[in-house]
């Protein structure tokens, strides 16, 4: 006989432990179930970060009755839950059993700490469970010795404990396996609950490792009595059956096959090739499992996979799922997720700090997408210190590599998540990263991502590196205190991490060690300005509370009218910083290795504060506004990207642009043809055009295909886009051509005084002339201002409250001011030494600005970096940017040259009287 399943999915009788009791209904969870108290966010997402009071000017985040931080839960509860119910067998089955022909075993998918009692016994675990893997009982005994009576009704009790006695909490619920930020601490049972009626003698698993043309096979058996029997196994793959005598034990059995599949299709990036293989025992057992072949591995400091050298472009997952609450547990619906992932160019899913079901793995399977879980494990200060901390993730770790052996997409783990341990916990580690290896050499395997926040560098027996840094040396383009090339060095195209390589390869090689791969972690968290369209959404277990009280605090800022223009203005200017994080990394696969790149994220992130960084909602669906269009992303986050190598985004008229053009061939085959340089002004018209002939790109790297200039004799002043073509690929880059123009002195001109200090404006003023008032750009100077920078905030100020929260700027294209600075109604390259360490002040209620400087959504204040008024009998431009201090910049320049020329026309004529006190309020 086979194994026949049977669902125990339905009615239950849920009592919590203060004795109240409910009816519910599994698969669910108590929130599913609308069971429990209301949601008092008493779990907080990290214990050393009081969020209310994370900073006075975060008064968005200060509402009493109200969870502005992260969604809130409609229902909550942390404790044992009993889930109650009876079942039958049918009267064949308790026939087999009473003649001990047949075995039957209870699964349960995914639970918490979890206990089983089936007719008044606590039933020991066949397979112990944990929160990455199922249980398995067995619950052929005590069956049986019902069978013999009258009653054909068996009562099932499962308790589950999401306080998790015996177990190390506070990295379970900091991670996002349990965290209340993101997948919620739920209670209950979200994934199948199945009876099995099995032989006596039963293969209970089967895994499979491909290692080149070789397959290495491992049948489980478990036997009831001693057997002499033999195995066979059979695949489309296998040149030819396998076939074999075998003795078996009483109890518990693994017997190893070997084989060869040779002409069998290999799985790849992009390409489920999958294949069956069904193993049968001469007494009647059978079991079949699909498995994919594909070698994935590590050479001379690269990751490879079936021998080509790969570039991982990986999203991280923090299961934030706010309908559920919990990770899905169907395949239809990971195939969306993944499918999703993969129309903005994802090739790899870390799973951060847990590890999705089997359906997750499945669907990768087919789609051709890398798998990297984690642990249910985020300790960043003493991870495995703990005796209970080692124990449950050996276990866990064992759990997941038996459960997911077969599944050719898992390529990687990482014991979770931004880990720190003391040097006692250093042996836990290797053993268990040992056992990994001893297990399953088929994967990588590396003792955390982002280890120690990267000051010690990778562990000597990890496979792999990712990490924010090497050992204080960057490998991302932003950090927390907006730090990074992408805010601190003028923009060009020319930035890599190649420094941090290096390091870290001159380390290994004094070490004695051998190159390990290296990638990028948690790239991007630009944040954009929140949609409220999202808040229809919410059907299910969360409420989006903190969405809402953004909403009403816009409402009552006066800001909802062009929202959703700050919110594209935001998304615009994230949306080039995260090309520039990609484009970077690509660019440092060049030298000594580097392997990819992953972000964080993709998908707004509704807790730690909000942090608001997607192209995609909470509910992966993609925003509805152009930055956020998968078409954008891809464009630059794909197998094959084209690069321009520039000094700077800004050129003169008359002048050239020298370039190099790389092509990053991630794809599975060489590139050749014909390259192809074009340089096209704002109406469409080529100005100018190169061509190169017979280049080639092998794939598996990156390649340079030309060092060139290109003559700007015909240009005139504008924005131009820089065309790249080559063998079917393409790219395109903003460039802006500024006139020559002299310094501005601080006589101004005849029509425009210009003043560094109140003072000397107020007399000026009070002459009737017209002023431009540009303090040095200092808090000092700008007491209540807000700093800005180039990039949007990072990740959120509800984390990180010292951050000023500037998301950009909002202004007119059109304005005059403009005249010699063109620009979109958002930022691009050309602004950031315009907006470089300016000082964006409190905008006088009812005057509008020029340029208008965003605020993040905690503080939503109304900010300016140009603004006009009348004042003290003459007119005013007061300008936060510190232009006269940047004249070294052509952008800042062309910028002062149209601000003076405006104030000079007969256009200019403020109409809002600003008040001595109010302009005193704003400057010192």
């Amino acid at each position: 006989m086979s194994s026949t399943f049977k669902s125990l999915a339905g009615a239950y009788r849920i009592t919590l432990e203060d004795g109240s009791s409910w009816e519910g209904t599994l698969p669910g969870t108590l929130d599913t179930n609308n069971i429990g108290f209301p949601d008092q966010c008493a779990q907080s997402w990290h214990p050393d970060v009081d969020l209310g009071n994370a900073s006075e000017a975060n008064t968005g985040l200060q509402v009493e009755g109200v969870i502005t931080t992260r969604f809130t839960r409609k229902h909550t509860y942390t404790g044992k839950a009993l889930y109650e119910r009876t079942f039958s067998v049918d009267e064949d089955t308790r026939k087999m059993l009473s003649d001990r022909k047949c075995r039957v075993f209870l699964h349960i998918e995914r639970s918490r700490l979890l206990s089983v009692t089936v007719d008044g016994t606590v039933l020991s675990p066949y397979t112990p469970g944990t929160l990455s893997t199922k249980a398995v009982y067995e619950l052929t005994d005590v069956l049986r010795s019902a069978s013999s009576s009258a009653t054909k009704e068996h009562s099932l009790t499962l308790a589950c404990d999401n306080s998790y006695p015996g177990m190390p909490k506070g990295a379970i619920t900091y991670s996002s396996a349990a965290t209340d930020e993101t997948q919620t601490n739920w209670n209950g049972f979200p994934g199948d609950i199945l009876l099995e009626t099995t032989e006596c003698t039963t293969i209970r698993n089967i895994r499979v490792y491909p290692h080149g043309k070789k397959l290495t096979i491992f049948v489980d058996i478990d036997s009831i009595e001693p057997l002499e029997t033999t195995l066979t196994a059979t695949s489309e793959a296998l040149d030819e059956r396998l076939k074999s005598r075998i003795t078996l034990k009483a109890g518990r059995n693994t017997v190893t096959l070997t084989g060869t599949a040779s002409r069998a299709s290999r799985w790849d990036e992009s390409e489920g090739n999958l294949h069956n293989l069904e193993v049968t025992l001469s007494e009647g057992s059978s079991k079949s499992t699909s498995f994919g072949i594909r070698d994935f591995a590590s050479k001379d400091g690269r990751l490879t996979l079936n021998g080509r050298n790969i570039f991982l472009r990986s999203e991280s997952n923090c299961a934030v799922y706010p309908e559920s609450g919990y990770v899905p547990m169907k395949e239809a619906e990971w195939e969306k997720i993944l499918r999703t992932y993969a129309s903005y160019g994802v090739n790899c899913v870390r799973f951060h700090s847990h590890c999705p079901p089997e359906a997750a793995f499945s669907a990768a399977d087919k789609l051709g997408m890398l798998i990297q879980p984690e642990l249910s494990n985020w300790d960043p200060k003493t991870a495995f210190d703990s005796p209970e901390a080692a124990a449950y993730y050996r276990l866990e770790l064992s759990s997941i590599l038996r459960e997911y052996a077969n599944h050719p997409s898992f390529v990687m783990l990482t014991l979770g998540n931004e880990l720190h341990y003391s040097e006692a916990a250093e042996k836990t580690v290797s053993e268990l990263l040992s056992l990994a290896k001893e297990t399953d050499s088929t994967r990588l395997y590396a003792n955390a991502s982002n280890p120690f926040y990267g000051h010690n560098g990778p562990s000597a027996d990890s496979d792999f590196y990712t990490s924010a840094v090497y050992k204080g040396i960057k490998m991302r383009g932003t950090g927390a205190k907006m730090t990074g090339h992408i805010n601190q060095t003028p923009p060009c195209t020319t930035t890599s991490y190649e420094n941090a390589v290096k390091a870290m390869r001159q380390d290994e090689k004094n070490a004695g060690m051998a190159p390990k791969p290296l990638f990028s972690f948690e790239v991007g968290q630009y944040e954009v300005l929140p949609d409220f369209s999202e808040i229809a959404l919410f059907k299910g277990i969360s409420l989006p509370e903190n969405l809402k009280n953004v909403q009403k605090q816009v409402q009552a800022n006066g800001f909802s009218a062009d929202w959703q223009k700050r919110i594209e203005a935001s998304g615009e200017l994230a949306l080039r910083c995260y090309r520039e994080e990609v484009e970077a990394a690509l660019r440092t696969s060049a030298g000594d290795g580097f392997s990819g790149i992953s972000l964080l994220g993709l998908q707004d992130f509704p807790g730690q504060g909000t942090a608001l960084v997607g192209m995609l909602n909470s509910h992966l669906l993609p925003k509805p506004f152009s930055f956020a269009s998968p078409e954008r992303f891809r464009a630059f986050f794909a197998p094959v990207t084209l690069l321009a190598v520039l000094d700077s985004y800004t050129f003169a008229t008359g002048s050239l642009i020298p370039l190099k053009v790389l092509a990053a061939n991630y794809g599975k085959s060489p590139l050749s043809g014909k390259l192809t340089l074009r340089l096209i002004d704002a109406n469409g018209t080529v100005t100018e055009a190169l061509q190169f002939d017979a280049l080639t790109a092998p794939e598996g790297f990156l390649t340079p295909l030309t060092e060139t200039e290109i003559q700007l004799k015909n240009a005139l002043p504008g924005s131009y886009t820089l065309e790249l073509s080559f063998a079917g690929y393409s790219s395109r880059y903003t460039v802006w051509l500024f006139e020559e123009t002299p310094a501005v002195t601080a006589s101004g001109s005849n029509r425009v005084s210009i003043a560094r200090t109140k003072a000397q404006a107020l007399n000026l003023l009070s002459e009737g002339k017209r002023v431009f008032l540009e303090p040095e750009a200092t808090e000092a100077n700008f007491p209540k201002s807000m700093e800005t920078c180039f990039s949007t905030d990072f990740w959120s100020v509800g984390t990180f409250a010292f951050q000023s929260g500037y998301m950009g700027i909002l202004t007119e294209p059109s304005h005059p001011v403009f005249r010699h600075f063109p620009t979109e109604y958002h930022a691009d390259w050309q602004w950031w030494h315009p907006t470089h360490q300016g000082r964006a002040f409190i905008q006088p209620e009812g005057f509008p600005a020029i340029i208008e400087a965003l605020d993040c959504y905690a503080r939503l204040r109304r900010t300016s970096l140009l603004s006009e008024f009348t004042c003290n009998g003459g007119s005013l431009i007061l300008s936060g940017m510190g232009l006269l201090d940047k004249q070294d910049s052509i952008e800042c320049r062309n910028l002062l040259k149209g601000i003076l020329e405006y104030m000079g026309g007969d256009d200019f004529s403020p109409e809002k009287e600003l008040d001595k006190n109010t302009l005193s309020a704003i400057i010192s």
